[in-house]
């Protein structure tokens, strides 16, 4: 058999394709022409121009939690490429996959100081699974069919490869990968003894909660969970990274717990004998003040990463096993075995529903944010919600339903401001036939606000809402509550009007002030077969609460700080 020759340009690109990836978020220079060259003779890649190479990390985030697939974001060499270090980090932390590809100078003057080197390999080494510094055009069919096994391997993440600019010109022989790259889990599976242990003290808890998180969706035994704590009755927690694995119209959902979850939440927590977590971190969001966390309970940790265990809370038993084979031995053990239901225990969890519910003081002339979110529930119930960091995160988070993972999409873990609105047009460019709304603070949406042109240049049918109250408001709420009202530096004196902003780059927009204007608005927005921002002026001085420091006792931001709302111990 002849091997073809080729330039190492269409080496890559004919390596993006065989793994399947045929989508690109770039913003290039001169070093990656030869590559674009090749996009536009083949017509096989879908390329879309962003305005900032940020932004174009997150869009390739935000089309993985959409649709499951790997997208690229491209760059050239210097700034372009650190550039793109933000969205990097973010999906490192969330563990989101994505290939992050960019430029370097000529294989001769690396580390020469010459224009536009930067180590970017060094730089990144902290915030990618895996870099690739490919030296030789023959590379390139190996480099990728690793990078794509990588990422994809749990625990998923971000992987970049970064090309001297001459190894493009640079012909070779087209070897492609005998196999595909397979990359085994580095995690051991727990031996049984140590799972049958987790099952003998499930059964014997009186008071069980689930916490569950990211690494439950990762999984991708979602429905089998959801099966299985329907079938034994325990009551489902999540992680800000978790919401929507369990549906929060049921009766068993706790929502989220945590600094900023449900009283409810936080309270069965506290007052569980057996808390089962699964793929999440227990981190101080979490957590509050760990020295305090549900300290009358077992804790079981599983995660397929060992070192997630007892990293900041001390567990009872560590599982360092897949998911899935956790959850089917579960299954077979409950077939076996049948699971008592604990009815006094999920009375008192009723009951603190009903005693300590995520309320807010309605009123007439100002817009609450809370009802503009519990409107758009009930006006869009399925749609895919990619929030910015701020306020506006936790207020969709505590008033919107969300019955399904991935439809509430945020920076869980980097809390990175500019994410959402690219996230959420990396989501409609995957999902074109889904409902995607970015709700947004106005200072997370100046982050990456020059994106609207890439809206409306690519048709992209995006519903956005900015959420207006002159302020970064979760450190203006700081400033109120611990530095004595000593605003600075978190207030805009500027009375931007991000309805006409957004109208001069072509979208739709409406601005609304009162309480009156959000059905109605939120129809018009929602009716629109083009892209539509909506902004909500809101006073500065809403907060979000009830808040607590993760200083704090989880106990704190629970209904057990009235000692007549504890559960019955003797469930």
């Amino acid at each position: 058999m002849k091997h073809m020759v080729k330039t190492g340009a269409r080496l890559l690109h004919d390596a993006l394709i065989s793994e399947g990836i045929k989508i690109v978020f770039g913003v290039p220079g001169s070093d990656v022409l030869p590559f674009y060259d090749e996009m536009y003779q083949s017509k096989k890649i879908k390329h879309f121009l962003f305005r900032h190479e940020q932004a174009s990390v997150h869009a390739a985030d935000g089309f993985f939690r959409a649709s499951g697939q790997l997208a690229v974001s491209m760059s050239t060499s210097g700034p372009g490429a650190t550039n793109q270090i933000t969205g990097i980090a973010t999906a490192y932390a969330d563990s989101v996959p994505l290939i992050a590809i960019n430029m370097n100078i000529n294989r001769e003057d690396l580390g020469k100081s010459v224009f536009q080197e930067v180590d970017i390999i060094s730089l990144t080494k902290p915030i990618t699974k895996k870099n690739f510094l490919v030296m030789k055009a023959s590379d390139f069919p190996s480099v990728v069919s690793e990078a794509v096994a990588v990422a994809m391997t749990i625990p998923r993440g971000p992987v970049l490869i970064n090309i001297p600019k001459d190894v493009f010109a640079e012909k070779a022989v087209e070897i492609k990968p005998v196999a595909k790259a397979i990359i085994e889990n580095q995690f051991p599976l727990q031996n049984q003894s140590i799972i049958k242990k987790a099952f003998k003290w499930l059964s014997e808890s009186e008071r069980p909660v689930f916490l569950v998180g990211e690494g439950l969706i990762a999984s991708e035994q979602v429905a089998l969970f959801c099966k299985l704590a329907k079938k034994m009755q325990v009551p489902v927690a999540t992680t800000v990274s978790g919401v929507g694995v369990f549906s929060e119209n049921h009766k068993l959902s706790l929502q989220v717990a945590g600094v900023l979850g449900t009283p409810y939440a936080n309270s069965a927590i506290q007052e569980s004998d057996l808390l089962l977590v699964l793929g999440a971190s227990l981190e101080s969001r979490t957590t509050a003040n760990t020295s305090s966390f549900a300290k009358k309970a077992k804790i079981i940790h599983v995660d397929i990463d060992a070192k997630q265990c007892g990293k900041f809370v001390s567990a009872s038993l560590c599982i360092s096993d897949d998911i899935e084979n956790f959850l089917i031995q579960l299954n077979n053990y409950l077939s076996k075995n049948p699971f008592k239901v604990r009815n006094k225990w999920l009375k008192s969890i009723e009951q603190w529903k009903i005693n300590c519910p995520i309320s807010y003081s309605a009123a007439k002339e100002l817009i609450k944010p809370q009802e503009l979110i519990e409107e758009l529930n009930k006006l869009a119930p399925e749609a895919k919600i990619f929030a910015g960091n701020g306020q506006h995160k936790y207020w969709v988070m505590r008033h919107f339903t969300f019955k399904k993972p991935r439809q509430f999409n945020v920076s869980s873990r980097f809390g990175c401001m500019g994410f959402a609105f690219p996230g959420a047009m990396g989501a409609k460019i995957a999902k074109p036939k889904d409902t995607v709304i970015a709700v947004l603070g106005d200072g997370d949406f100046q982050v990456n606000i020059q994106e609207l042109a890439t809206v409306v240049e690519n048709k992209i049918d995006l519903k956005i809402i900015v959420i207006n109250n002159h302020t970064l408001g979760a450190v203006y709420q700081h400033q109120h509550f611990d530095y004595d009202n000593h605003f600075f530096g978190t207030y805009y004196n500027l009375d931007l009007n991000f309805a006409k902003v957004a109208e001069t780059y072509g979208l739709n927009s409406m601005r609304i002030t009162k309480p009156n204007e959000i059905k109605p608005a939120l129809q018009t927005m929602l009716k629109s077969k083009s892209p539509f921002l909506l902004e909500v002026l809101i006073p500065k001085n809403e907060y979000l609460l009830p808040k607590i420091s993760v200083s704090d006792s989880l106990d704190k931001a629970s209904c057990l700080i009235d000692l007549s709302l504890k559960a019955d111990k003797t469930a």
